[in-house]
């Protein structure tokens, strides 16, 4: 009967312990409580949310920054190979660096020859635009003027008025083909001594004119033959009887 009592008296001080303990519980349960009791579920909720998203985006990072490493693990051994093929082809790219300098050097001089070509055409069709407007001033009392452009295609222009091409009559036509054929021969001979290794040199040339007075009026015809002698050095004239 002393083992039962001893038991009784163990058993009693436990559940007595036990009470002691729920009643900690409940003490710290009230308090959780209280300090609960201003908080929202749904910011809770929202909280948990936001907590969970949070882990979703570390494990992606996690998983991104694994990829990163595998791929710079694969770019440091192609830069390797790289390196290697370049230590490998050391003496081709010594050639070929002195081919492509040749070949910038070739690419300079052709820029400079073009843009020289371009200044010196310039300057040629400036001084066949004059020589036209010397003929055409001593050939014509219509105060004509002419402009070459830059496929050498002329348009006949009144006055200084260059806003609109004149309409060409047909004597006006062979005027303006006299006076660019005189320009011509006029430009190749100020370039007959030209020692510009560049270009060419011009020449002395006859002019050979046929019919040149077809398609102009009396007048006309009269005032073009009194200056055909200085449109050049030799003038070579076919007519027919009806132009004599």
């Amino acid at each position: 009967s002393k083992r039962y009592v001893e038991e009784f008296e163990s058993t009693r001080n436990a559940i007595e312990a036990k009470r002691v303990d729920w009643g900690d519980c409940e003490q710290e349960l009230d308090g959780l409580r209280a300090s609960l009791a201003g908080f929202d579920d749904e910011a809770l909720r929202n909280k948990e949310s936001a907590r969970a998203a949070c882990r979703q985006e570390e494990k992606k990072a996690w998983q991104d920054l694994s990829n990163h490493r595998r791929n710079l693990d694969i770019a440091e051994r192609e830069l390797k190979a790289a390196n290697s093929k370049i230590d490998q082809f050391g003496g081709l790219q010594k050639e070929s660096q002195i081919f492509v300098r040749r070949a910038k050097k070739a690419q300079d001089l052709a820029n400079f020859i073009e843009e020289r070509l371009k200044l010196e055409e310039a300057e040629a069709r400036s001084k066949i635009e004059d020589s036209i407007h010397r003929v055409l001033d001593a050939t014509s009392t219509k105060g004509l003027r002419a402009k070459l452009l830059d496929d050498y295609t002329l348009h006949l222009f009144q006055g200084d008025d260059f806003s609109a091409p004149k309409p060409r009559s047909s004597g006006e036509n062979q005027i303006l083909g006299l006076a660019f054929t005189a320009a011509l021969v006029e430009f190749a001979k100020t370039r007959s001594k030209d020692d510009d290794r560049s270009l060419l040199r011009g020449t002395i040339a006859p002019m050979f004119l046929d019919a040149p007075f077809g398609q102009l009026n009396k007048e006309n015809q009269q005032v073009t033959a009194r200056h055909l002698p200085k449109m050049a050095s030799q003038v070579i004239l076919l007519v027919s009887n009806s132009q004599l």
